[in-house]
């Protein structure tokens, strides 16, 4: 992999961070030969560069509402961008990226109306402008409601972390796991996981699904609730999803029944509730006995949108990786991704249409049929099917101790670095 570096900007092109910070999530993560575009260097040294690139970390597009606040200070992230760098990107020779890579955010009108404003006052044209995010539905929905020239990168922080962590670990983690596998009592085993931290409605409807089709007893499952540090868990809200999809099959008592067990952890469980701080601890985290001790994950994903969210976080790659069947009730063409970065799913053994399915009531029905025909599949060993599942979650294993790091970064990284060479050469014309 290799990438034509701007010849004006000779060996590498002159980079920095701003906001106190000294590295964002892409320039934390990012590797193979890209990594060599970069010579990064302290704000203040860039002053006589003829051009550079200003990275400015963002916890999510929420920071750039108008009323947005650093957490612990009564400054707005717009603010800690020094004033040699704002003038240097009004004259030409900086170009500014707004790195959110460890969110997903959805189209938020007004922190799009509040950057542009902020650009205007200072002089500073929209083109020298890219944001790096994980939804991939970002560019369409911000032309059509802004009509706005801010570029967009994707790449996914958490996703490449704990692929970096699979090359390393990979290999001791599956070994542990099978030797759990093992040791353990049968009658102690489940059929499904599946582990939630933040207790978002939609992952209290997917459980409460469960239960109302009676798969619920069958799964070992988590919910960290208000301990998460992202918020407590509502029951009104989940209703209110509910009744928005329509899923009336979804009782009011299935609701309340996993509201009363939050919050929920594993009794053997290495983190314990009352020492986490922050759910995006558990990103790279990984409990072997949790997954000798179940057959198939249910990955209950950040989000559950009609389509106008697009992505999947590192929750359904840990499944895979670690070589579990895996079922994800996320947003639609879920599965896209998993195969775009030479893992396989399971579509030659059960019916996967829940995943090309907009509608969440669709989804949630549709990805119930797959887990009774998976479960049926996994308590008949020695069939073909259990065969051929065999062998997927084999692969699946494999390509993540081997291969994965290497096919994301040809890829998307690839396909990104690509554009951002283009972009910095763009950004020089608009002076």
């Amino acid at each position: 992999m290799s990438f034509d570096k701007p010849m004006s900007f000779g060996a590498a092109i002159p980079t920095t961070v701003v906001c106190n910070r000294d590295t964002t999530p892409f320039l934390e993560t990012v590797g193979g030969a890209a990594g060599s575009l970069f010579a990064q260097r302290r704000h203040h040294e860039c002053v006589d560069a003829r051009f550079y690139l200003c990275f400015v970390p963002l916890l999510s597009l929420y920071a750039l509402m108008p009323d947005a606040r650093l957490i612990d200070a009564n400054f707005h992230v717009l603010d800690l961008i020094p004033e040699h760098v704002i003038a240097a990107a009004a004259a030409g020779r900086c170009a500014l990226v707004f790195d959110a890579g460890s969110e997903g955010d959805p189209f938020i009108k007004s922190s799009f109306d509040h950057l542009h404003c902020w650009l205007e006052q200072r002089g500073i044209p929209q083109e020298r402008i890219a944001l790096i995010n994980q939804n991939r539905m970002l560019p369409p929905q911000y032309r059509q409601f802004t009509g706005g020239n801010i570029s967009f990168f994707f790449h996914d922080y958490y996703i490449k972390r704990f692929l970096l962590m699979m090359r390393e670990r990979g290999l001791g983690l599956s070994a542990e796991i099978a030797r759990q596998r093992q040791s353990l009592n049968r009658r102690e085993v489940k059929t499904f996981l599946c582990m939630n931290g933040t207790p978002r409605p939609n992952r209290v409807c997917l459980l409460a699904a469960l239960r109302a089709r009676g798969l619920l007893a069958d799964c070992q499952w988590s919910m960290l609730g208000s301990v998460s540090g992202k918020g407590d868990p509502n029951a009104a809200a989940a209703r209110a999803l509910r009744n928005l999809i329509e899923a009336g099959w979804i009782t009011d008592d299935d609701i309340d029944f996993v509201m009363s067990k939050i919050p929920r952890v594993f009794s053997y469980e290495t983190v314990k509730i009352d020492a986490l701080q922050d759910s995006n601890y558990l990103a790279n985290h990984v409990s072997p006995e949790t997954f000798a001790l179940t057959k198939v994950s249910i990955v209950s994903e950040t989000e559950a949108s009609s389509g106008d969210i697009d992505r999947i976080t590192e929750k359904t790659i840990k499944a895979i990786c670690l070589g579990h069947p895996t079922i994800v009730a996320g947003n639609p063409r879920a599965l896209e991704f998993v195969r775009s970065w030479g893992f396989q799913t399971f579509g030659n053994v059960i019916d996967e249409r829940y995943d090309e399915a907009t509608s969440y009531a669709d989804r949630l029905a549709l990805l119930i049929e797959a887990a009774v025909s998976i479960r049926e599949i996994v308590d008949s060993p020695g069939s073909r099917a259990h065969l051929r599942l065999s062998e997927i979650c084999r692969h699946n294993r494999d390509h993540a101790i081997s291969d994965a790091v290497t096919k994301y970064e040809g890829t998307v990284e690839a396909e990104l670095m690509k554009k951002l060479v283009a972009f910095c050469e763009a950004s020089t014309s608009f002076v």
